[in-house]
């Protein structure tokens, strides 16, 4: 682990940490985790001062996920308005209010999770990371990883 992921993980509070464990699917993609990594980037670099790669790992819990004390983002409305002028409506409403919060893959990596306020399945959440996680962490389809979520609403850096 690095000590730049340290320092984020650190800024939370180790009474708000949920561990679990999640599978990896990388089959299943709708393509747009570059997208999404570009609308939210700009706020978790304001609230923890580190960058996302682009894309995401898609993960499914045995149980649905609440994440602990997540922090409430709104997509950017010039980001929905562009979004809407290209005929992606479905796109803006999906990822139009989301919830984040800090973790700890496999002891090893920092990441965030940011998925849908209201998600469809409460079981699948998407991971975006500073580092790309699949090389870094050898990660297949079908591997299993542990996660230490991070309250995200009291960790702050800014």
């Amino acid at each position: 682990m690095f000590d730049w992921e340290r320092r984020v993980l650190g800024s939370a509070p180790v009474d708000h940490v949920l561990s679990v464990r999640a599978r990896v699917e990388t089959r299943a993609t709708t393509g747009t985790a570059w997208l999404v990594t570009g609308f939210f980037a700009p706020d978790v670099w304001t609230r923890w001062q580190v960058g996302l790669v682009h894309g995401s790992l898609n993960l499914y819990t045995a149980e649905p996920l609440d994440l602990p004390s997540p922090v409430r983002l709104q997509l950017p409305e010039t980001v929905r308005a562009l979004l809407l002028q290209w005929k992606m409506e479905s796109l803006a409403d999906r990822w139009r209010e989301v919830d984040v919060c800090p973790a700890l893959v496999d002891r090893k990596a920092l990441a965030f999770v940011i998925r849908q306020s209201v998600p469809d399945n409460p079981k699948f959440f998407e991971m975006f990371a500073p580092t790309h996680l699949t090389s870094r962490l050898g990660l297949r389809d079908g591997s299993e990883v542990q996660l230490d979520l991070r309250s995200g609403s009291r960790s702050n850096l800014a």
